[in-house]
């Protein structure tokens, strides 16, 4: 069912509720209705360095498509989550990260390991070792 103007502003009113921005105090929900009715909603999610911030319209189009894949408490230490994308389908990931480079593979995500434990000890990732090109 295609739902009207006033009720979708609602639906992204009430997705505010889900972001995460401590550092701009600005939050922000969204949503996208498909052709057949189905929506979607997604909020910002603030992170201190801001390169990982994520918007709310990309998190309500990602969550189309997504599944999510729970990073291992023990590899948050290691930056597991603050991967980086390489190609489409190619990931970049810490080498100590195992049980989620495997759960990448598992769903047909190539994964390419490097060693970031020095980069790490500043706090990077492999995420902020990237240098993304127009």
């Amino acid at each position: 069912m295609i739902m009207n103007k006033e009720t979708l502003i609602q639906e992204a009113r009430e997705a505010r509720n889900d972001s995460y921005s401590p550092y701009s105090e600005f939050n922000v929900g969204a949503v996208i209705q498909c052709a057949d009715g189905s929506r979607y909603t997604g909020a910002n999610i603030e992170n201190i360095n801001y390169t990982n911030t994520t918007h709310a319209e990309e998190n309500a189009i990602n969550s189309l498509f997504s599944t999510v894949l729970c990073v291992p408490e023990r590899e948050t230490g290691t930056m597991a989550g603050n991967c980086a994308r390489i190609r489409p389908s190619t990931i970049a990931i810490d080498e100590q990260n195992t049980e989620t480079a495997r759960m990448l593979e598992e769903h047909g995500v190539s994964v390419v390991t490097v060693d970031t434990s020095e980069f790490q000890k500043s706090g990077g990732s492999v995420d902020c070792l990237f240098l993304r090109l127009p």
